[in-house]
């Protein structure tokens, strides 16, 4: 890691080695898209009103030639960390779940520590 990084540039770092952690044990989500937002949309459906999402699965769209992908929302993640060590389990527990939910698989099979 650098000397020097940003908090985005810290975020994103711990986000690649978490998933790339997660391709090691599981490689078909390899096949996902990850991307890092600031925030979720402002205009969330209405089935979402109420809840502060950290992570979003979209499912792949064969017609417009998308893969499936899972964005993470940095600022709300962020701020349910009171420590910077608990970060990097905050992310994995995020993208986990995401990527389990995207990929019809349980989150132990992508890691087998997250129901510890």
């Amino acid at each position: 890691m650098p000397l020097w990084q940003s908090y985005r540039d810290q975020f994103d770092t711990i986000v690649a080695q978490v998933f790339g952690e997660i391709v090691k044990k599981y490689p078909p989500a390899a096949e996902v898209e990850l991307a890092v937002e600031e925030v979720p949309p402002s205009d969330p459906p209405s089935w979402e009103h109420g809840a502060i999402r950290l992570g979003k699965t979209f499912a792949k769209d064969r017609r417009l030639g998308l893969k499936s992908r899972v964005v993470l929302y940095r600022q709300p993640i962020v701020r349910r960390c009171d420590e910077k060590e608990l970060l990097a389990g905050l992310i994995k527990l995020v993208l986990v779940e995401n990527l389990a939910s995207l990929l019809g698989v349980l989150p132990d099979t992508l890691d087998p520590e997250i129901n510890d």
